[in-house]
């Protein structure tokens, strides 16, 4: 059964979609049956009294400030999948984001899974993939003919939506933010000795001074955390939900006997007072560095 056609919307840029007469031409890639949309103009910010329009997926698109996310080179890709109700093929749509940050596209009949939507911006000598939040509720599949509104929002930090009310601290997949692993080192390399036994409840505090701004524009802040010894190691020896950005972190160990600046091993038995944070790009979450630490 050949696809079925949609009106003209927003151009998605892609080889094969050939918007011709009004229509858009159909592109089947991989058992699915791709849907290219013109791009629109809207201006303003999202009227909160909005409804579903019938068998249609509209929404919008913003940052942590409630602004369209226009940064030099972000990408923002909208997506959603499903199954036509007529012919049971698969389709995906991707429509495009207009400057305003809404997105609108005609759907075939048809159940749809749960649309998604991710940012590709380049930070820091790399490139990111972000995904973005729901701000509605999104978690089941959804028919088209009432229509289908999913609003996104780029959240730096919190719990992904996934994991919404069950998220670990200890698990870094968990998070929109970025992660740094700490472990005391128990040998230092550059001493030659082991590090000796540290009393439990000895507490560390962990200090990121940032660098420059966060991968947003936005101004980036001091984060602080502060873990217990549990006798044989951290009570969590992850530093969670970070803002990306770039860096530098320096600690301190407070103890019965005070204060003492830590020292973190930098390079091969080379301890320094502070570490330069540089996150490496990754689809989803930043790859985690994990870094060994003692006390001067």
């Amino acid at each position: 059964m050949a696809a079925p056609r949609v009106p003209l919307g927003w151009i998605l840029a892609g080889a094969g979609c050939l918007a011709v007469g009004g229509t858009v031409g159909t592109l089947v890639v991989g058992g699915l049956v791709w849907y290219a949309t013109t791009r629109g103009e809207g201006s303003g910010a999202p009227d909160p009294n909005r409804k579903p329009r019938a068998n249609k997926f509209t929404g919008t698109v913003r940052d942590e400030r409630g602004q369209p996310i226009r940064l030099p080179g972000a990408n923002v890709r909208v997506m959603i999948e499903g199954v036509a109700e007529r012919s049971a093929e698969r389709v995906s749509y991707q429509p495009a984001v207009d400057r305003a940050g809404h997105f609108q596209v005609q759907l075939v009949a048809g159940n749809y899974h749960p649309p998604r939507a991710q940012v590709e911006i380049a930070f820091g000598g790399q490139r990111f993939i972000l995904e973005l939040h729901p701000v509605q509720p999104n978690a089941s599949d959804r028919p088209s003919r009432p229509g289908i509104l999913q609003d996104f929002v780029w959240k730096l930090t919190g719990e992904r939506a996934l994991y919404a009310g069950a998220a670990s601290p200890k698990n870094h997949t968990h998070w929109y933010g970025a992660s740094v692993h700490v472990s005391r080192s128990l040998y230092r390399n550059d001493l030659k000795r082991p590090t000796g036994p540290l009393a439990a409840g000895t507490r560390f505090v962990f200090s990121l001074t940032p660098q420059g701004p966060r991968v947003d524009g936005s101004p980036a802040t001091v984060v602080r955390f502060e873990r217990t010894w549990t006798g044989s190691e951290l009570d969590n020896e992850l530093l969670n939900d970070i803002p990306l950005a770039q860096y530098v972190l320096t600690g301190v160990q407070v103890g019965a006997d005070g204060q003492r600046p830590l020292v973190f091993e930098t390079s091969y038995a080379k301890f320094e007072p502070q570490q330069a944070i540089t996150f490496a790009a990754n689809i989803g979450t930043p790859q985690v560095p994990i870094l060994s630490f003692d006390a001067q």
